[in-house]
């Protein structure tokens, strides 16, 4: 499937009955991450920007992330 992930319409309705998703493209908008967290689907990020997700994940209850590399 091909998504513009910043086209938040778009992305919510690919997000329609997905459990899980995993991101590998190169973004610094957190919005897919966002909208996933806020719909309890597991998100997985190959590349994020570190800062920015985990201001995502603080606003979910999460309160750490495994590692990552600030590029």
């Amino acid at each position: 499937m091909r998504l513009d992930v910043g086209d938040a319409g778009a992305v919510a309705d690919a997000l329609d009955g997905v459990d899980a998703v995993l991101m590998c493209a190169d973004r610094r908008n957190t919005a897919l991450a966002r909208a996933c967290l806020e719909r309890g689907i597991a998100y997985a990020d190959e590349v994020i920007a570190p800062r920015p997700f985990l201001e995502v994940l603080a606003g979910h209850g999460f309160t750490a992330a495994l590692s990552y590399d600030e590029r």
